[in-house]
């Protein structure tokens, strides 16, 4: 017995001492570029990795001004503030943000609609400094809703958006338009009108689009439409929660990618126990896997995203009680301790809170970085007024890997980088750096066909060309490298 009692307070003593040592998530309070009352925050990031935020400003008699400013990450601070246009159709709806997206040939564009059915589209040249309105994304469309824009791998935009069709007063089609199309496409009907759609590019040029729809006996499922080669295959049901809703559901959406990976974080308030849920697809949405709680308390929704290299998804969302929160979702689909962003009683529930990833996970000790924009609740003598908060969030993702790696038998963190590729090597470059590979799709990086692949000596003698194999491939220095091979055992 003394034995026993001694080995529960070694272990009570070790797992103490782990606890104690385990790195922690900081959160830095950065100083927001607006003016007081601003509102409706939005992030996005440059093909270059530069942040951007957008917001809201208004001003007398209806009109608002949308400004726009760039962080600057070795300041750890934004630049000055631009404004981007003026009006009275800007910002009236806190859920349905104006947007920024930046193209491939680092082209700003801001997007917003007036709430009566029609879209504004303004550019910038030249890193914001002036403005240029051009046309729509939705084209002829008459009764457009919310908007969802993302930058395709090949460098242009794709824009989905909800179309009412005649101003139905909670269903609408999901729509959407490829960088090389003039035309409109209808990707699924019908979805709720007064929830965002989301988009997850993919490296093949394709991307992922979600929405929510509301069925006619008022049950909500959350539906995602995969867009290969400019066309968009059968919607698929990603989570159908069985919540019934008298009327269609706000909530969105918030999607992440990271080559053919893909994250998901929705709400829903199915069974009266309101939630926040996380799926992972490993394969551009093919397959998802079952939804992980990741909200602890009675969450309001908004959730938004980010997708490491790694595998690892961090999630942020509001809680009904006003406070807003972070969690990091590990590799291996287990989830940390949540982070507080903000106290009780500090944040609307009507609003979109923004995270955008400043710095990816390189591996080994590296560390990863974010942005999170809301918007706070403060006051000015007997009115309360809204005030934009930004904050810089450090992630030690390379101790976190490290702390959760208890067996000794997960993954290194380099292994988990790249993609799943499946094949047999046809033959070997006489110099010996590449294998000549016919691989199978790795669907959204790459149709099934014949490539090139640079090899290791390593992984070179580990080859038999005729042989199928599974293996890992990563693109580093401009071309595909193919790692991990592991010949496949001949059939009976």
């Amino acid at each position: 017995m003394r034995a026993v009692i001694r080995l529960m307070l070694l272990v009570t003593a070790l797992l103490g001492a782990r606890a104690a040592a385990a790195p922690a998530i900081t959160v830095s309070d950065v100083p927001s570029p607006a003016a007081n009352g601003a509102h409706s925050p939005w992030l996005t990031t440059g093909p270059d990795g530069t942040i951007w935020l957008s917001w809201v400003e208004p001003g007398a008699s209806d009109v608002a001004t949308l400004r726009g400013a760039r962080f600057d990450a070795p300041a750890r601070r934004w630049g000055p503030a631009r404004t981007i246009a003026t009006g009275p159709a800007i910002g009236t709806e806190w859920d349905n943000p104006p947007q920024l997206t930046i193209d491939g040939n680092r082209r700003i564009f801001a997007t917003w609609t007036d709430h009566r059915g029609a879209a504004f589209v303004r550019e910038s040249t030249d890193g914001g400094q002036t403005w240029n309105t051009t046309s729509s994304w939705t084209g002829t469309a008459r009764d457009v809703g919310k908007i969802a824009l993302a930058r395709l791998a090949g460098g242009g935009i794709l824009a989905a958006w909800l179309d009412a069709e005649g101003g139905s007063d909670a269903r609408a089609n999901l729509c959407a338009r490829l960088p090389a199309s003039a035309e409109a496409a209808r990707l699924a009907a019908p979805v709720s009108r007064r929830s965002h759609p989301a988009i997850a590019p993919f490296l093949d040029g394709g991307a992922l689009v979600a929405c929510r729809t509301w069925k006619a006996d008022g049950t909500d499922e959350v539906r995602v439409v995969r867009l290969v080669d400019g066309c968009g295959t059968p919607a698929k049901t990603l989570a159908a929660d069985e919540w019934r809703v008298a009327s269609a559901p706000e909530n969105g959406i918030a999607l992440a990618s990271d080559g053919s990976r893909v994250a998901a974080a929705w709400f829903t308030g199915a069974d009266d126990d309101p939630r926040i849920l996380v799926s992972y697809s490993p394969d551009a949405g093919g397959r998802w896997l079952m939804p992980l709680r990741v909200s602890q308390g009675r969450p309001g929704g908004h959730p938004g995203a980010v997708l490491l290299r790694d595998g690892t998804i961090i999630v942020c969302w509001l809680e009904a009680d006003g406070s807003a929160w972070l969690r990091r979702i590990n590799p291996d689909y287990s989830a940390d301790d949540p982070a507080r962003l903000a106290a009780p009683g500090t944040v609307p529930l009507a609003q979109l809170p923004q995270l955008a990833l400043l710095r990816d996970y390189a591996g080994a000790k590296d560390s990863a970085e974010l942005v999170v924009a809301y918007v706070t609740t403060g006051h000015r003598g007997p009115e309360s007024v809204g005030r934009l908060a930004t904050q810089h969030v450090l992630i030690p993702e390379g101790e976190l890997v490290a702390a959760a790696t208890t067996c000794g038998c997960a993954p290194m963190p380099e292994e988990l980088r790249g993609f799943s590729i499946r094949g047999n090597v046809l033959r070997l470059d006489p110099a010996g750096g590449a294998a000549e590979v016919r691989h199978r799709e790795v669907p959204g990086v790459f149709a099934a066909g014949t490539g090139w692949f640079a090899v290791t000596p390593e992984v070179r003698r580990t080859i038999e060309p005729g042989r199928e194999f599974l293996g890992r491939i990563e693109y580093r220095d401009d071309r595909w490298w193919l790692f991990d091979l592991r010949v496949l055992a001949l059939p009976p």
